[in-house]
């Protein structure tokens, strides 16, 4: 502030002296540079660039505009993506499509449509649709080689939340309750909770025990073998089938057996040894119903003879009585025929 003095006309005396004060502004006002009003000018038609374009988006305007034409978003949920695009291609449109996983449609459907059915908006316009890909997908663990209850564990702890189904299966190599297969089959993608089928092997497959009847030790033994049997023998007396052929097997022919079922071969020692009994002194008769029960076959021959004694009686056997001799074997019997004693001879016949 400067001070000023007011001074008194000359010879007039003074009462009192006064002093004013008078501003005085040594600095400018500050001044608005150019960059601050070039940025505020930018800023501003942002914002009024940005309000347009939101009035448009909310379609305010539009109608007023003769140039604008508005088209309604047809419905394309359900629709394959082919069908889809044939739609909103025939109103203008353009299409976006987008393949997402989804347990609801099946792949190759349009499950969602942006903008939404019913809106309208300008022909030309981008519609997406977002299309099924199918339910999400897993990698199945592998089992192949575990045992059933290990399978089990390994798949309910994958991320697929599988459920298991087994299939029993014979096979020649392993054990029983192992897995030998599995559907699908190992790191192959399956959806969630989809079915996982486990091939357990219920050990060898059955298989029918061969016929080997009449056939000797050594034919027998390798069919049998061959079909995967073990094989053992036992010896049985016949008289219809021949020493060293066999009978029948233990357990009969066509019998189902797993593989390395142990199968018994019956083996003919020939026709049993009996004990020829005594005919000598029987009649003829009596002497052939005692060989015959016995088992044998009898052939009589006649012998003329002067003893009244002798007369249809047995005089001689052969074999000899108390011999032995195979059943069936033939026992040949000499029968006495009375003649005077001048004649002699000797006839045979057979019973």
């Amino acid at each position: 502030l400067a001070a000023t003095s007011a001074v008194p006309a000359a010879g007039a005396a003074a009462p009192y002296a006064s002093t004013t004060y008078v501003e005085d502004y040594d600095d400018e006002p500050p001044r608005r540079s150019g960059a601050f009003l070039a940025a505020l000018i930018v800023l501003l038609l942002l914002l009024a660039g940005m309000l347009f374009l939101l009035a448009k988006a909310l379609g305010f305007g539009d109608a007023d505009d003769p140039d604008v034409a508005l088209v309604e978003v047809p419905n394309v949920v359900g629709d394959t993506l082919e069908v889809a695009t044939t739609k909103l291609e025939g109103e203008g449109f353009e299409v976006d499509p987008v393949s997402e996983a989804n347990d609801e449609f099946d792949e190759g459907i349009v499950f969602d449509q942006t903008p939404a059915r019913g809106e309208r908006i300008e022909e030309g316009s981008t519609v997406q649709v977002r299309v099924s890909a199918g339910q999400d997908s897993f990698p199945v663990p592998e089992v192949i080689g575990s045992e059933i209850a290990e399978a089990r564990r390994l798949i309910s702890e994958s991320e697929g939340e599988f459920t298991v189904r087994e299939e029993p299966t014979p096979d020649e190599e392993a054990p029983e309750g192992e897995v030998v297969d599995q559907q699908p089959g190992p790191g192959q993608e399956a959806p969630r909770g989809s079915e996982i089928v486990l091939f357990v092997s219920s050990g060898p497959e059955e298989r029918g025990v061969p016929n080997v009847a009449g056939r000797s030790v050594t034919e027998a033994s390798n069919i049998l073998g061959q079909n995967g049997f073990t094989v053992t023998q036992t010896t049985e007396s016949s008289a219809s089938v021949p020493e060293g052929q066999v009978i029948r097997t233990d357990p009969p022919a066509d019998t189902p057996q797993p593989k390395g079922a142990q199968i018994t071969i019956v083996v003919s020692s020939g026709p049993a040894e009996s004990t020829v009994p005594s005919v000598v002194g029987l009649s003829e008769a009596n002497a052939i119903a005692t060989l015959q029960g016995d088992g044998f076959k009898v052939t009589v021959s006649e012998e003329d003879t002067a003893d009244p004694s002798e007369d249809g009686r047995v005089t001689a056997q052969s074999p000899s009585a108390n011999s032995t001799a195979p059943e069936g074997a033939t026992v040949t019997i000499t029968v006495g025929r009375l003649v005077a004693p001048t004649d002699g001879g000797t006839t045979t016949t057979e019973a």
